[in-house]
């Protein structure tokens, strides 16, 4: 037991040092970094290059941005994760600021199409709070996923449109240099609230050593060519639930 003795004043030196020698508050310089959430399904390498910009900012303008990449999943559950946060930060809206008893025609905050005086009520309430979610970007998907959050109310105008239609013009760029659509799919929204920031082919992708241990001569080229016998349970897919990129395949 004496060996221990030692033992415990270390211990205890190391928890009540701490306690004690920090009474003050801690002091830290100012810094000119700003910080941005991001939510996205990319992987890293995608995340890398994106991250190009902030990386040079330093250099160029003596600031820094940290993003801070939060990858929870696929588009659709991002998207779910980021309705439901909505939800829970609108409702405390409304019960406590608002002091407002929370009923089911309270669930149409976010519903575009909402009908009738109650609805339309907490409705306009939810677009003139300062409900959020807690995340300053979200950064992956389609078109069809950003339409869907636009026009529930969770996006602001980032006011990147604007400045690329002043930029047209006071430099004469062609009306065709940032089209609105491409093969009948919008790529920015005129009110601003999202903008596509590259674009994705999706296709099926063949791994050619099993191709040959199955004995098909060619790579499938069409979805139709999924259907030969030989590639019974040789397939994978990502649920389109889940995955944005998918669901748009299927689309």
């Amino acid at each position: 037991m004496k060996g221990l003795i030692p033992l415990v004043a270390l211990l205890a030196l190391l928890i009540v040092g701490p306690l004690l020698c920090g009474s003050g508050p801690i002091r830290r310089p100012r810094s000119r970094m700003r910080r941005w959430s991001s939510s996205t399904p990319h992987n890293e390498a995608t995340r890398y290059e994106f991250d190009g910009p902030c990386r040079g900012l330093p250099a160029k303008t003596g600031r820094t941005v940290f993003v801070d990449w939060r990858t929870s999943g696929g588009t659709s559950e991002i998207a779910r994760y980021v309705a439901a946060q909505y939800l829970g930060s609108f409702r405390n809206y409304w019960i406590n600021t608002l002091h407002r008893a929370w009923t089911p025609v309270c669930l149409a905050f976010d519903d575009p199409k909402s009908t009738g005086t109650e609805a339309m009520a907490v409705r306009e309430a939810f677009l003139a709070s300062n409900a959020g979610c807690g995340i300053d970007l979200f950064f992956g998907g389609g078109s069809f996923d950003y339409i869907q959050m636009a026009n529930a109310g969770r996006f602001a105008d980032s006011g990147v449109v604007a400045r690329i239609r002043s930029f047209s013009r006071l430099r004469a760029v062609r009306a065709d240099a940032n089209p609105r659509t491409l093969g009948g799919e919008p790529l920015w929204d005129p009110k601003g609230l999202w903008i596509g920031a590259c674009l994705g082919a999706f296709g099926i992708c063949s791994n050619t050593d099993s191709l040959a241990r199955l004995g098909i001569a060619e790579p499938p080229a069409e979805w139709s060519d999924l259907a030969n016998p030989l590639y019974a349970e040789e397939l994978a897919l990502a649920d389109p639930t889940q995955s944005g990129s998918v669901a748009k395949a299927f689309e």
